[in-house]
């Protein structure tokens, strides 16, 4: 189990980067730790697992593992300063998604185009439940609308 005494002893943080101390094969002095991964975050491999390297920071930093997800305030899952990150629930975390899903025909979030009507609707889950937010002219205007209710509502939203 990893702990903030081990990561101190393998690890110097610095500004969002880990830097190995000592000599590790294939690690370059003064150079951070680590690869892009999946969907935009960095990854590095430590005592044969692979690791996040947002969560070795955390605990690095503060000490302790949070049991649910740490969320990258800025919306950029490279940024791994440690005021960038924020324990949060799942359901927290999925509240601060910044961009549309790619099946949106509006590339917006929250706005959708009805065939029948004609027209732009938008609306929001809270607590499980759709929130009709109303009919508009544009993506823009129901996109807004749905910016404007996840603010109010999504009380870990940062967009």
């Amino acid at each position: 189990m990893l702990t903030q005494t081990y990561l101190h002893s393998v690890f110097k943080y610095e500004n969002g980067q880990l830097y190995w101390i000592g000599k590790r094969r294939g690690a370059q002095k003064n150079k951070p730790i680590g690869c892009k991964v999946g969907e935009g975050y960095v990854g590095c491999m430590l005592d044969g697992k692979h690791y996040l390297i947002h969560r070795l920071i955390y605990l690095y930093v503060n000490g302790y593992m949070p049991i649910y997800d740490i969320d990258h305030i800025n919306g950029n899952r490279s940024d791994n300063r440690i005021e960038n990150l924020r324990p949060v629930t799942k359901q927290g975390n999925q509240q601060n998604i910044r961009k549309a899903y790619t099946t949106s025909k509006s590339g917006l979030l929250g706005a959708f185009y009805s065939k029948k009507h004609k027209n732009w609707f938008s609306r929001i889950c809270v607590n499980k439940k759709s929130k009709w937010l109303g009919n508009f002219k544009t993506p823009d205007e129901a996109h807004q609308a749905y910016l404007k209710a996840k603010r109010n509502l999504h009380f870990t939203c940062t967009i």
